[in-house]
């Protein structure tokens, strides 16, 4: 019997952006529906994420349209470094990537490889409190002020075109990129 998620994917087959949040047990059906979507947008659990991409090297671009993507970390059960390569390797099939959220049980540690391996990411947005400090070489991350700000901002990414979290990170990393040019300026 095909699952809520299932039925509501089928019927739309044009769908740009996609909130997928289902049940983490499996759901052999829903990783050729997801696969055969258009969307430019999709936040889904990782390994949901995981079970979309095909490994082999000849299969098709993975969503060519995609330019946002948030991965949500809600069971994680590899360890850091295993996990963090495999990541880079689905990561690299998204050829138009230029947003990337990283939520729940991430550390800098992920972090950096990703940003080293992905140069078209413009923004990366770490929705976690995280304790350890980002190094400034890192001018692309940003991180929200507090969990409930991210919380908040979530709800509201997939439904505001004006003023979300993708926008106001896209203007922290201006900001950024403007000081350091006027700093650089008077040297």
């Amino acid at each position: 019997m095909p699952t809520q998620a299932a039925e509501i994917l089928s019927l739309c087959p044009a769908i740009k952006n996609l909130v997928c949040w289902v049940q983490q047990e499996d759901r052999p059906e829903l990783p050729p529906l997801i696969r055969a979507l258009p969307p430019h947008r999709l936040s889904i659990e990782h390994g949901h994420f995981s079970n979309i991409v095909v490994p082999d090297s000849d299969a098709p671009t993975l969503f060519p349209d995609l330019t946002h993507l948030e991965l949500i970390f809600w069971n994680v059960a590899e360890d850091g470094l295993q996990l963090t390569q495999r990541l880079v390797q689905d990561l690299r099939k998204l050829p138009r990537l230029t947003h990337l959220i990283l939520s729940e049980s991430v550390r800098r540690a992920r972090i950096e490889p990703i940003i080293s391996a992905l140069p078209n990411l413009a923004v990366v947005v770490v929705a976690t409190d995280m304790e350890e400090d980002l190094p400034d070489n890192l001018a692309r991350v940003v991180v929200p002020t507090s969990s409930a700000e991210y919380k908040q901002d979530h709800w509201e990414i997939y439904h505001s075109e004006e003023d979300n979290l993708w926008v106001r990170a896209e203007r922290i990393i201006a900001a950024r990129e403007a000081s350091t040019a006027a700093e650089e300026s008077e040297v």
